[in-house]
């Protein structure tokens, strides 16, 4: 054998010494612990696992046939003491659950900022048959819940509208926040059937959604129609949420939902998961003018979130 092999057989020796020592330290340090495992292992077989630990809440009390959230007195429209607080009512995107994912007991009072009471001026009388007009909403909302994590996407996306030329006012008038009753506040449409639609920016699962047409006088507005849709023409998928267009004056059919007297905290209309990028609202004029106006618009909502799962 000459001396090249030997080296190479040498080093062979070694690195198999070096091996045969560390499984002997594995052996008898590390080897012990991994025993020790298996027979505290053994030795738990059959044992009965620890009862979870439930996670209670006070909603989480109540009847499961009835589920009930205690919540604190606070109104489900509450103003807030300033405006800089207004931004804590809403939770970042990021944060959404959809209503399938959320359990009513985990649900939350929807709150948002409030303008003053400021009906001024003679009001006309509401000739509206008693059966078609909801009762006067007197002192504060009951607390309307909605899933955690969803906010207003209304709020400052664009707005276009069956008149492109307002009376009174512009259009973004509609998602800028502001609910007063002052002019630069309020837009007005022409008299007559019109509609005015808000780009959401995208798909969202929406819950409820809030109308401030004009709470300065004490006035119902006519065929007040809101309809939800991916299609930004309404030719096709429309879903419509709100219908009181009992007369059928603006042909989709007379409205089951009775119409209202304009309130301070809006009309808040229960939309229970309608999905859609597109929301158009119409109306056909009021008992105080034929004219259709909008302060603002709410659409609390959902964001729709799609994962990509790469294979």
């Amino acid at each position: 054998m000459n001396s090249k092999t030997m080296n190479w057989f040498s080093a062979l020796v070694l690195l198999l010494a070096v091996l045969a020592a560390a499984l002997l330290w594995h052996l008898q340090c590390g080897g012990g612990g991994g025993a020790a495992n298996s027979a505290a292992a053994k030795a738990g077989k059959g044992t009965a696992k620890p009862a979870a630990t439930k996670r209670t809440s006070a909603s989480s009390v109540a009847p499961v046939a009835a589920p009930t959230v205690q919540t604190p007195a606070t109104p489900v429209v509450a103003e807030p003491p300033s405006a800089s607080s207004a931004p804590a009512a809403t939770v970042a995107h990021s944060s959404a659950v959809t209503a399938s994912a959320v359990d009513v007991s985990q649900k939350v009072p929807l709150i948002t900022a409030l303008p003053k009471p400021q009906v001024v001026g003679t009001q006309k009388e509401i000739k509206i048959p008693p059966s078609r007009l909801e009762p006067e909403l007197t002192g504060r909302r009951p607390d309307f819940l909605i899933p955690p994590g969803c906010t207003n996407l209304a709020l400052g996306r664009p707005v276009t509208a069956s008149d492109n030329e307002p009376i009174v006012g512009e259009l973004a008038f509609i998602t800028d926040g502001d609910k007063a009753t002052d002019e630069g506040s309020y837009v007005e449409l022409a008299s007559g059937k019109q509609w005015v639609q808000l780009d959401l920016g995208q798909t969202g699962e929406i819950f409820a959604l809030l109308i401030w047409h004009f709470h300065g006088q004490i006035l119902v507005f006519h065929s007040v129609v809101v309809q939800v849709s991916n299609d930004p023409t309404f030719a096709k998928d429309v879903t419509t949420i709100y219908n009181s267009d009992y007369e059928n004056a603006l042909g989709f059919g007379a409205g089951k939902d009775r119409v209202y007297i304009e309130n301070y905290q809006g009309k808040l209309i229960d939309v229970s998961g309608a999905k859609g990028r597109y929301v158009r609202l119409w109306s056909n004029g009021s008992t105080a003018f034929t004219q259709n106006r909008y302060i603002e618009v709410e659409v609390w909502s959902s964001p729709l979130v799609f994962t990509l799962f790469v294979l």
